[in-house]
């Protein structure tokens, strides 16, 4: 188990947010919050963010601008060597698959 939240309830006044809020996560699992505009999906963050060590929300983020910088970084490699070899809009239908496709494995994992 990587993360246990139990009867979270979080009030603003008179409003409540979030009420008897529970789930369990493993590790290696991923989680998505959806909801209205409102409904405490940043609030839950905020919550769990401050129950975090903050060493581990470095290692945290750090690890997760790691991935999405070498990402940008490999795409815009990716783009240029394509457009020099096929051309422009060769580049921009490959790298356009390749979103669709990360899309798609991400979907697929998540199910």
């Amino acid at each position: 188990m990587f993360l246990k939240i139990t009867n979270l309830s979080k009030t603003f006044g008179k409003e409540q947010v979030l009420q008897d809020l529970g789930f369990t996560l493993d590790a290696h699992r991923m989680l998505s919050i959806l909801g209205r505009s409102g409904s405490g999906k940043t609030t839950l963050l905020k919550i769990i963010a401050g129950r975090t060590h903050p060493q581990q929300r470095a290692e945290s983020i750090g690890v997760f601008r790691l991935w999405r910088d070498l990402g940008y970084a490999i795409g815009a490699l990716l783009t240029g060597i394509i457009a020099d070899w096929l051309g422009l809009d060769w580049s921009v239908a490959v790298i356009g698959g390749l979103t669709v496709l990360s899309a798609g494995i991400v979907w697929m994992r998540m199910k």
